[in-house]
């Protein structure tokens, strides 16, 4: 019965040792042509994009949706007046959904500053799936309820 059980458990792991080539549906980074390498230990030969981001330099633009499970807060990286100063864009990083979802964005207002908090939980009706491990930067814009003025902007959950 051991032995049995200790080669099961040997031809699983050995199954799993699989090359990337084999798996289709495993990418590869390609080389830089010269040499005909393109397999996963190929030299990378280009910059990473703008923001050093998967998403080309350009945050995911992303909604507040109430309602989400766990939520907390999370901070943020930067905060922009708009130009028609009725709005802020905050950038931060995040995960992908339904594990990470912006659940709504607090503005607390002072006589020297406005603290903006962002909370995120998971989506409740997203039941028993796994999410990549993956940062992603958001962005979401965000009415002010007054004029910005002379105060800052500060972080809510720092």
């Amino acid at each position: 019965m051991k032995t049995q059980l200790v080669a099961g458990l040997l031809v699983l792991a050995l199954g799993a040792c699989g090359s990337a080539t084999e798996d289709p549906t495993v990418s590869t980074v390609p080389g830089d042509g010269s040499s005909g390498d393109t397999g996963p230990d190929a030299p990378v030969t280009a910059a990473p994009a703008p923001g050093g981001d998967l998403g080309g330099g350009r945050p995911q633009r992303v909604r507040p949706r109430p309602g989400m499970d766990e939520v907390r807060p999370v901070g943020w990286e930067n905060a922009r007046l708009t130009p028609n100063g009725r709005s802020l864009r905050i950038t931060y990083w995040s995960g992908v959904e339904p594990c990470n979802v912006l659940d709504r964005v607090d503005l607390r207002y002072g006589d020297e500053e406005v603290a903006v908090t962002l909370f995120e939980g998971y989506d409740p009706d997203a039941r028993d799936v796994a999410c990549i491990e993956v940062a992603l930067r958001k962005v979401v814009v965000v009415a002010l309820e007054e004029p910005l003025g002379g105060r800052r902007i500060t972080d809510g959950a720092r």
